[in-house]
């Protein structure tokens, strides 16, 4: 989530508990720097 408002952050901490207490699990997303995708097919 990425918000300027600072009821987003006051409210994360509730909403992200009641989405742990249905059985989602919350994760951080790393991703790593890489190049370009290599071509599968020319068409």
């Amino acid at each position: 989530m990425h918000d300027i408002h600072k009821r987003t952050a006051t409210m994360l901490p509730t909403l992200l508990s009641k989405l742990e207490a249905e059985g989602y699990k919350v994760v951080t997303l790393k991703f790593k720097k890489s190049s370009a995708p290599v071509e599968m097919a020319s068409l």
